[in-house]
């Protein structure tokens, strides 16, 4: 679809309409058609099947007219009732229609009495007949025939065929002998008629379609012809031109053309409109172009001035581009910048400095508008004024330089002397130094033992308070054991009364006391066993308290030792102490005397180095004092002759 010209979508467009209403027409007609030659299918199937109906009834009434006939002769005729039912049930099965139209007739318990085609089955019970498709057919007769007449509608199979068929059975009841008479008659007639409608029907509806398509192909091709046709005068055409006049419109915009024509349209339609505002555009394009023109050859001479270094002139053509009217106000502005900043005349700046690159800084800028012009003066006047310094400060650097030579060779002779002697006062102090910190070392050797004896002692005292304190809880616990022990002694006594009291009780039963007896006897001699037990643990008790006493007299004894070893060792660290003090300070005197030589020496051997490095820079100054003064008479500058 991107790829089609309006003339081809346009076409489609309306092709596609006519198809789709055509269809639709085509569709409900097809729809409509169908809905008609179903009802009147529908229509004849029920007229036929009333028609069959009808006739079935009228045929069936004739056969009963023969059975009442048959039994009016009984009365009549004094005839014997079964005799006139034999004759008229012969005579039924005997009477035919049509090419195979036949009677037949059934009691009300379903029992064949006649059927013209099947003779064979006469006397057998069909009430259970069920056809094919589920239909106790005797059944629904007897029961149309005693509703006063009926048709019933089943299928059956036709004599030489295994098919089967619709049928219609109609059947009437001859209450006085209770029987059931009728007949039937296949539906495949009016099938075969419907289906013969039918196939006319659908020959008639191809026939209306193709009636149809024809038609609308013939209305597409015509109006097809004429939009076509329209298309092209009215549409097409149009556009091509103003295409046409657009593209030439753009190539003159590119430059590609050097002129461009107006579109020539005469219509009042959206083309026409599109190529007014073309045209328009064209006129206000070509006016703007031309006053770009114009500003720009202005441009070009302002642009050639300011290469010849000349910033007086300004951009004064006028354009109705804003873009461009915008680029000459901020060109102009640049320009005035320009010449603020800078200067007006760029070639008196040119000149001056390519006379300061020549080392001529007596050149000046006349009458300097600009910041940079006015600048470039001042730093000629200042770059004068440190020329004419730098030649003063080279030639009394050149003076200074060798007095300071002078100087400092005297300078170096005398620390070289000083500082021979300060080397060997600071190696004889070295050795006092490192004999005085040996000396404090050991002291503090002494202290750290004393301190660790001093600990040792603390622990042996709290160890033996510790031992004080144990003894006493053992003789808490000896205490509390004797009270125990007490206690036993006591329960044992109570026992030994208790199964004395037995035994007496156990002999005063007799022979029933006797197993009491011996448990008694067993409880006395447990409860002695237990006494001298008590007995031992006191003893034992005792003993252990005496040796608990013995300890701790031991420990308040070596208690008293270790306190009075602790007083010895605290006065021996008091001494110790004095005399780490003395030996701290000497050693801290003597090491302040070697640092003052030892920086004295450092300083002296840095002085000697300060005094060699400082003649090598005199050396250096001279010299360079002569590099400045030749620098500086190189250069031309207002009053260097001056200068002596």
């Amino acid at each position: 679809m991107k790829n089609m010209s309006i003339k081809s979508k346009l076409l489609l467009i309306i092709i596609f309409t006519i198809v789709v209403v055509a269809s639709i027409i085509a569709i409900k007609s097809i729809y409509s058609l169908n809905e008609i030659t179903h009802e009147n299918i529908a229509r004849y199937k029920k007229n036929a099947y009333k028609q069959q109906e009808e006739t079935l009834k009228s045929f069936v009434e004739i056969a009963k007219k023969i059975l009442e006939h048959y039994y009016a002769r009984i009365a009549s005729e004094n005839k014997n009732e079964d005799e006139m039912k034999a004759e008229a049930l012969k005579e039924i099965s005997e009477l035919r229609y049509g090419k195979s139209g036949y009677f037949f007739v059934y009691d009300y318990q379903g029992t064949v009495l006649a059927l013209g085609v099947k003779p064979s089955l006469v006397g057998k019970n069909l009430i259970n007949l069920k056809s094919k498709n589920g239909v106790y057919q005797i059944k629904e007769l007897i029961a149309a025939a005693k509703r006063g007449g009926g048709l019933v509608i089943f299928d059956y199979e036709k004599p030489n065929d295994t098919k089967s068929y619709d049928k219609f059975g109609y059947a009437m009841a001859f209450e006085k002998w209770n029987w059931m008479i009728g007949t039937g008659a296949y539906a495949d007639e009016i099938d075969a008629e419907i289906a013969k409608i039918r196939t006319n029907a659908n020959k008639q509806i191809k026939s209306i379609v193709i009636e149809i398509v024809s038609i609308s192909l013939v209305v597409s091709i015509l109006i097809a012809l004429f939009v076509l046709f329209f298309i092209n005068s009215q549409i097409t055409k149009p556009l091509m031109t103003f295409h046409t006049g657009l593209m030439d419109f753009f190539k003159y915009l590119n430059k590609e053309k050097a002129t461009v024509e107006k579109i020539d349209l005469d219509t009042n339609d959206e083309i026409g409109q599109m190529a007014i505002a073309v045209n328009n555009n064209i006129e206000k394009t070509n006016r703007l172009l031309e006053q770009d023109h114009r500003l720009i050859e202005n441009v070009k001479n302002i642009v050639l001035e300011v290469n010849s270094g000349n910033l007086n002139n300004r951009l004064e053509t006028i354009t109705e581009n804003e873009s461009l009217e915008e680029l000459k106000s901020n060109l102009n502005k640049m320009l005035d910048s320009i010449s603020y900043k800078i200067n007006n005349n760029l070639g008196d700046m040119e000149l001056a400095l390519e006379e300061f690159r020549h080392m001529n800084f007596s050149y000046r800028i006349k009458n300097p508008t600009g910041e940079v012009a006015k600048a470039l003066n001042n730093l000629a006047d200042i770059i004068n004024e440190m020329l004419v310094n730098n030649k003063k400060n080279g030639l009394n650097l050149t003076s200074n330089s060798k007095n300071l030579l002078e100087t400092v060779s005297i300078l170096s002779t005398a620390s070289n002397t000083s500082a021979a002697s300060l080397e060997e006062t600071a190696a004889a102090l070295e050795e006092i130094t490192s004999n005085v910190i040996s000396n404090s070392e050991n002291i503090s050797k002494m202290v750290k033992f004393a301190n660790n004896l001093k600990n040792t002692a603390s622990e042996g005292e709290s160890n033996a308070s510790r031992t004080t304190v144990a003894m006493d809880n053992i003789n808490e616990q000896v205490i509390s054991i004797n009270e125990a022990i007490t206690v036993i002694d006591q329960i044992a006594f109570q026992t030994n009364i208790l199964s004395l009291n037995a035994a007496v009780e156990a002999a005063t039963a007799g022979e029933a006391g006797k197993g009491f007896a011996v448990v008694a006897q067993e409880v006395r001699n447990l409860a002695s066993r237990s006494a001298e037990a008590a007995k031992e643990i006191k003893s034992l008790v005792e003993h252990a308290t005496v040796k608990a006493n013995e300890g701790k007299s031991i420990s308040s004894e070596m208690i008293q030792g270790y306190s009075q070893l602790k007083n010895s060792i605290d006065e021996t660290l008091s001494l110790i102490h004095d005399v780490e003090a003395s030996s701290k300070e000497q050693r801290t005197g003597i090491e302040q005397i070697n640092d003052t030589v030892t920086e004295l020496d450092q300083q002296t051997q840095k002085n000697a180095s300060v005094a060699s490095q400082t003649n090598a820079i005199a050396v250096e100054t001279q010299k360079i004092a002569s590099e400045i003064l030749d620098e500086v008479d190189k250069k031309n500058f207002i009053g260097k002759d001056d200068i002596q």
